[in-house]
């Protein structure tokens, strides 16, 4: 027979579980340029879009991007978008 305490114990972790995904579902993903160029050659091997071209469009603020030291975390999803409608 199950205690109250094992019940909610139960009701707790399951709770947990819901709010880290509820914020692994809403939060963005930033990538690394190199990575996010990786990603774009997973999705499709034969992409022309370079480092250089991403680095551009970061700089010139047509996609989100966040500075951490000397690294560019591109907002991938933004990436995804812009590449999709041309424009921002």
């Amino acid at each position: 027979m199950r205690s109250f305490t094992d019940l909610t114990i139960k009701k707790q972790n399951e709770t947990q579980n819901c709010d880290t995904q509820k914020i692994s579902e809403n939060s963005a993903r930033y990538r690394t340029i190199n990575a996010t160029v990786k990603e774009l050659k997973e999705i499709d091997p034969n992409t022309c879009i370079s480092t250089y071209f991403i680095r551009c469009l970061c700089n010139s603020k047509k996609v989100l991007s966040l500075t951490a030291g000397n690294k560019v975390l591109v907002n991938f999803d933004d990436l995804l978008n812009y590449l999709q409608k041309g424009e921002r």
